[in-house]
């Protein structure tokens, strides 16, 4: 009896090293084999954000949104609209205070104007509405507070 389960062992035992090996030998091949690359459809290609939007070093630009209007929601639709623009909002909030006039760019990093100003044609802001508050600890190139103007920006009015 002892001899036939032997046997028995022996046989699962070589089938799973035969099974092992042809593993293996199929996940080199897969390595080394080139699968050809996919492309998305023409469609999709012409939806991809505009890849303009980089700082002097060539990454995208780092916006925080704040909102100082005092309207709930504002901020979340410029963070929409910025993003569907190619620009990179990594932080969205409220502002100090809620009362602001008019919607401005704070310059985080000491960017050139040309820089931010693809920020300002973006939302349809004044250049003259960018304003240099260097803050090295915040790691973005820019934060936009919405003031009670938002509604004359582009956001809102190209939406309508």
């Amino acid at each position: 009896m002892s001899k036939i389960k032997s046997t028995t062992i022996n046989y699962i035992v070589n089938i799973s090293i035969i099974l092992l090996l042809v593993l293996c030998v199929y996940l080199i091949y897969s390595l080394f084999n080139k699968s050809p690359e996919v492309q998305p459809p023409p469609e999709t290609i012409s939806q991809i954000p505009d890849s303009n939007n980089q700082n002097q070093s060539g990454r995208k630009l780092q916006i925080d949104v704040r909102n100082a209007s005092g309207v709930n929601g504002v901020a979340s639709k410029f963070t929409d609209y910025l993003r569907q623009n190619g620009f990179d909002v990594v932080e969205i909030g409220n502002f100090e205070t809620s009362d602001e006039d008019v919607t401005i760019i704070l310059d985080r990093k000491g960017n050139n104007k040309k820089t931010l100003g693809k920020i300002s044609s973006a939302l349809g802001i004044s250049e003259k509405n960018i304003v240099e508050e260097i803050d090295k600890s915040l790691y973005l190139d820019a934060t936009v507070v919405i003031g009670k103007d938002f509604n004359e920006l582009k956001p809102f009015t190209e939406s309508k």
